[in-house]
């Protein structure tokens, strides 16, 4: 089973955070023989946050190369958190599949989709229009129109929105695509391919700078190095991490809660460490669910 990892960004304000999180990409396609491909740059548009659109023409060049096996798309800011995951054992089942993808949980609906981390199914002539829709769709976006957008905005139809444009009017899809939970992938609780996102921490230089500390806790948990004494004992920071899940959820936190948050408590220390666990509880779809 061939089996690809890809992640881009542009080569300015993302860079850093890609060479961050790629680190744990890499490490874990060397222990299990994956091909890994990034590209730094912009395959089309003029701002940093168009690097979004790479995704689309990667896709492309690997199907327009004879590439047939499965794809692992994952953004800048989304990292491997276990390096045992058996992902060959969790893809044997789903050949028959086009793509898998997690819920954007906004409107339940089987096209509203996230595509911050999926996984698509280059051999499937389903996921190949797809590719092909999604591209002939951007197209139609014009230069000026690119030219002026610097700043992502909710009124401009992103990569992601017109993924949702294309699923939405292509019912009959729904049967080619497979949705797994945000407890596997694409959340900051994730057990395999974790993402820190905007939402998580707004400020970019710490975001970033997070997102290293975290990548290098996982590796040296991975590879068996000394880690030296955290600036908050983790009993503290489980208490923070309890004391938060009460406070927001109204509940006490499950092992893979504590397993997620009390190392960032750890190594950010208090002010940070509430900051980030109060903010990701808030954006879960617990709390949501919760909301009138």
């Amino acid at each position: 089973m061939d089996i690809t990892f890809i992640q881009t960004a542009d080569p300015h304000r993302y860079a850093r955070m890609l060479a961050a999180t790629s680190r744990s990409v890499t490490a874990y396609c060397q222990r299990h023989d994956f091909r890994y491909e990034a590209y730094v740059g912009l395959k089309r548009g003029y701002f940093g946050w168009h690097a979004s659109f790479n995704r689309i023409y990667i896709l492309r060049e690997l199907i327009d190369r004879g590439y047939r096996g499965w794809a692992v798309y994952m953004d800048a800011d989304a990292f491997v958190a276990d390096f045992d995951f058996d992902l060959r054992g969790f893809l044997a089942d789903k050949d028959r599949y086009a793509g898998i993808f997690t819920p954007s949980g906004v409107t339940g609906e089987y096209w509203d989709i996230n595509n911050g981390i999926f996984l698509i199914n280059l051999a499937s002539p389903v996921a190949h229009k797809i590719v092909s829709d999604w591209y002939d769709l951007f197209q139609i976006v014009t230069d000026e129109q690119l030219r002026n957008a610097p700043d992502w905005t909710n009124d401009f139809l992103d990569d992601q929105g017109i993924l949702q444009k294309i699923f939405r009017e292509w019912p009959a899809v729904k049967d080619d695509l497979f949705y797994v939970s945000h407890r596997i992938i694409n959340s900051i609780e994730a057990s395999f391919l974790k993402q820190f996102m905007r939402g998580h921490e707004p400020d970019l230089g710490k975001r970033i700078r997070s997102i290293e500390t975290m990548i290098q806790e996982l590796l040296s948990a991975a590879l068996g190095l000394h880690q030296p004494p955290a600036p908050f004992s983790k009993e503290e920071s489980a208490e923070i991490v309890v004391g938060a899940y009460q406070g927001v959820l109204n509940r006490a936190p499950d092992p893979l809660g504590i397993e997620t948050y009390v190392p960032h408590v750890a190594a950010q220390g208090r002010a940070d460490g509430v900051a980030f666990v109060v903010e990701s509880l808030l954006a879960s779809d617990e709390f949501k669910a919760r909301r009138p």
